[in-house]
């Protein structure tokens, strides 16, 4: 009995453990794909620097 006990209480913090890091990846992964459509079909105005994709405030009209 207290093996099982064991066993189930491992597999529920793992479960859980797997949740968070998975949360937390499908969050950044779904943040990306947002920007970079948002991007693609010019709803963001944005600049390359140094490879990187610097994002422009929308009413900054300083910048071109």
């Amino acid at each position: 009995m207290i093996t099982e006990i064991f066993l189930l209480a491992t597999a529920l913090i793992f479960t859980g453990v797997g949740w968070c890091f998975g949360k937390q990846n499908g969050i950044e992964l779904a943040s990306e794909a947002t920007i970079d459509y948002l991007i693609e079909n010019n709803y963001l105005r944005h600049k390359m620097k140094d490879e990187e994709i610097e994002l422009i405030k929308w009413n900054d009209h300083t910048q071109n």
